[in-house]
């Protein structure tokens, strides 16, 4: 099977996996949460949500939709969180398959997109990248790794605090699947060579940065013994790693290690940046927990009902979180919302 038909199967099985494995037994969220918005409701598959809140307060959803028969990144605002624009498409196909966008601004307003890219014809991946100096009109599409047969996909972007941008993502040029990231000192304009993070036996994927306050650099990612299900089989583990400058990594450590699928981690933060998190995909809803306090016991951020993947957490103010998952409809996979409170302390 050719990777881009592999790419997705996957796709496909993510609900019907991580629903197998729940069983019949319902678990509901741990937080006061309002009525899930249906954000998209487009014909086709909509997924891969990502949010950012910009430095005038605007919230910029970008997800992947194959309505037009192709996978495009497009974009929705929204003041709130509960009211959103009408769509917009911000990158269209031209031969190419666009998929799992992130967005990052840096302090001087401007914007920064990444996703990854699959060619049509010769069934390649590579990581693209554009910008924009206001939201709504993007540069040239640019490839920041060369196209390869095997991955080089699911990227996340942060802007340092230097301005400088890093890109996370996954690669298959070693011989199996591991976390890379590449950085740009001159606002896109050049990359320098991907610096490797892991180097584990096992596949190293769909990894998400950021940065702290302190500068530290986190990577959370899914590890999982390579096989047909992939990263949804039920070896799949979450890991993390930091790193002060983001060249020398430390020693990866385990979130979770069980027999149980869990994937597609991502790291947020509260609204002062004084703690962060850790939400993944399991079969039973998404958990997070505080990365300061791994032996907590992780609390369901989404629970099997509504039930989603690919979740996305946005903080609006000291309590209140903006969740983004997707879910489906009879139109096809959908974006969905809603909003949480989160107490003072996580225990």
């Amino acid at each position: 099977m050719k990777k881009a038909n592999a790419l997705v199967v996957l796709l496909v099985l993510i609900p019907i996996i991580l629903v197998t494995q729940c069983k019949s037994k319902e678990y509901p969220p741990d937080y006061k949460t309002t009525t899930p918005i249906l954000i998209t409701d487009i014909e086709g598959n909509n997924e891969d949500p990502f949010l950012l809140r910009a430095k005038d307060g605007t919230i910029y959803l970008v997800w992947f939709s194959e309505r037009s028969g192709n996978a495009d990144i497009y974009m929705k605002t929204s003041r709130d969180g509960k009211t959103w624009s009408e769509h917009t498409v911000i990158v269209k196909g031209g031969g190419a398959s666009n998929f799992y966008p992130s967005m990052a601004q840096t302090r001087d307003g401007r914007f920064y997109l990444t996703w990854f890219r699959i060619d049509a014809k010769s069934k390649t991946f590579s990581i693209c990248y554009t910008n924009s100096d206001d939201g709504s009109k993007w540069g040239k599409t640019q490839a920041i790794t060369p196209r390869h047969k095997g991955y080089n996909w699911v990227p996340t972007i942060v802007a340092a605090n230097d301005e400088s941008i890093w890109i996370a993502f996954s690669s298959g040029r070693t011989g199996n699947k591991d976390v890379f990231v590449v950085q740009s000192k001159d606002g896109g304009k050049t990359w320098q060579e991907p610096i490797q993070v892991t180097k584990h036996k096992n596949h190293d994927d769909l990894p998400n940065i950021t940065q702290k306050p302190d500068g530290t650099f986190l990577i959370v990612w899914t590890n999982y013994v390579p096989g047909k299900a992939d990263y949804l089989s039920k070896t799949a583990d979450i890991y993390y790693a930091t790193s002060k400058e983001g060249k020398i990594w430390s020693e990866p450590i385990a979130i979770t290690k069980n027999n149980y699928t869990d994937t597609i981690p991502e790291i947020f933060s509260n609204l002062d940046q004084s703690e962060f998190f850790v939400a993944w995909c399991s079969p039973n809803g998404v958990w997070d927990l505080p990365l300061s306090d791994l032996k907590a016991a992780p609390k369901h951020l989404l629970g099997s009902k509504p039930g989603g993947y690919s979740p996305r957490v946005l903080p609006l103010t000291d309590k209140d979180y903006l969740v983004a998952w997707t879910g489906s409809n009879k139109k096809g996979k959908q974006i969905y919302s809603y909003q949480i409170k989160k107490p003072e302390s996580y225990h």
